[in-house]
């Protein structure tokens, strides 16, 4: 906390008291900006996302920090594959990128089956099979509610945040409107 002296005088004799304040530092919102990798120029610091329709340019600051799904890396930016999904955090006058968050895709599929004891889900999109590792500290809700894994259900409809490299889930959110 910052303090803050302030002068008060009382009366015409000219007493003068000296009182200090204490005050909430300012809090500076940093500005968000979601999007996909479209490409990134070391040389000149530019790193271009595709937000909706249309594409945005910002400049990398210099000691930009980068981390993969919340946790610090090693990688450089220009490890990071085209279509990553980002999320960069601008400077507070919104001129530079001064960190950015790597997140893997978000996919929808359909429950085959959930080994609890493994931790291991197989989900479906059409006649394809995909087995993933669920993360030690997966987050599963539905409607907007944390549930237990073994509320997942064969046929559910969920939506699956996985790690960068796809091995792992990280969260599953469980469709609202279930198929019959």
């Amino acid at each position: 906390m910052k303090a803050r002296t302030v002068l008060f005088a009382f009366g015409l004799i000219g007493i003068i008291t000296c009182v200090t304040v204490a005050q909430e530092p300012q809090q500076t919102k940093t500005k968000t900006i979601h999007g996909k990798l479209q490409g990134y120029d070391g040389a000149r610091g530019i790193i271009r996302v595709s937000k909706g329709s249309g594409n945005l340019t910002f400049l990398v600051a210099k000691d930009v920090k980068l981390t993969i799904n919340d946790e610090p890396t090693n990688k450089k930016l220009a490890d990071i594959e085209l279509d990553t999904h980002l999320e960069l955090a601008l400077s507070s006058d919104k001129s530079s990128v001064i960190a950015i968050n790597a997140e893997g895709p978000e996919v929808k599929r359909t429950v085959e089956s959930v080994d609890l004891d493994k931790r291991i889900i197989k989900v479906r999109l059409g006649k394809t099979v995909d087995e993933f590792m669920l993360d030690p500290q997966v987050v599963i809700t539905r409607m907007k509610k944390e549930v237990k894994l073994d509320e997942i259900k064969p046929g559910m409809a969920i939506n699956i945040q996985l790690t960068l490299d796809k091995t792992k889930v990280m969260s599953i959110v469980i469709a609202t409107i279930q198929p019959k």
